[in-house]
């Protein structure tokens, strides 16, 4: 092989090397919202080769993510989590005067098989709606899509989604007053209220500093201290 030769084909393996280095730096970052490891673990398998996988096991922890990777291109999130279920977490994104957040494709992947789990997933902003056990062929081509249509400056609702699209109306969360609030946690129904956290909190500051002058609580600094957490 002459110099020449030698020449071109170093070149070409440089070439091909960029090409692959580039193809890796390029990954789209998905977010996969999930309590169960083993639900994250078969999602972060089948998807590594094509994305970078964030996770985390919870909606708070699914929002500190968002909020600490602004580059996440869409999340997938289940429904029935602790601290903050799919619902409230939908909700908090669609809800936050962040764009890049707020427009981010949420895909709901749950087992909850009944309409009125879609029906609420579609009203509070998600994109499109799986069930488990994992399709991931399916899974694949529902990321694709949703990504394309992100990219174009789209949003796209999934087709089958668009049957509940009459029934929103009826699952649109209303912000709560504190006694529905405290209905909802009796009921274990967090999802109705996680949205309205910080406000349901501040509602009861007033009530709260009152109590503590008139019973002379002397609960000052830690009332302060819960002020200050909530932003007041």
């Amino acid at each position: 092989m002459d110099d020449d030769a030698v020449t071109d084909l170093e070149a070409k393996l440089e070439h091909s090397k960029a090409e692959r280095n580039r193809s890796m730096d390029e990954k789209l970052n998905i977010l996969v919202v999930d309590d169960s490891r083993t639900v994250r673990a078969s999602i972060c398998k089948y998807l590594k080769e094509q994305f970078n996988i964030i996770e985390a096991e919870d909606g708070e922890a699914g929002w500190s993510a968002l909020s600490d990777h602004p580059s996440i291109h869409l999340v997938i999130s289940d429904i029935d989590m602790p601290r903050l279920d799919g619902y409230g977490f939908i909700c908090r994104v669609r809800s936050t005067t962040e764009q890049s957040i707020r427009d981010t494709p949420i895909i709901v992947l749950t087992s909850a098989e009944d309409d009125a789990s879609r029906t609420r997933a579609y009203a509070c902003g998600a994109n499109d709606f799986l069930l488990k056990p994992l399709d991931i062929a399916d899974l694949r081509l529902r990321l694709q899509f949703q990504i394309e249509a992100g990219r174009n400056g789209q949003t796209h609702i999934g087709a089958h989604m668009q049957q509940y699209a009459l029934a929103i109306d009826d699952a649109v969360l209303e912000r709560p007053d504190v006694g529905q609030a405290l209905r909802a946690l009796e009921s274990e129904e967090f999802g109705a209220i996680d949205p309205y956290l910080i406000e349901l909190c501040l509602d009861l500051m007033p009530l709260l500093e009152h109590a503590n002058r008139v019973c002379a609580l002397g609960i000052d600094p830690q009332l302060s201290a819960i002020k200050e957490k909530l932003k007041w």
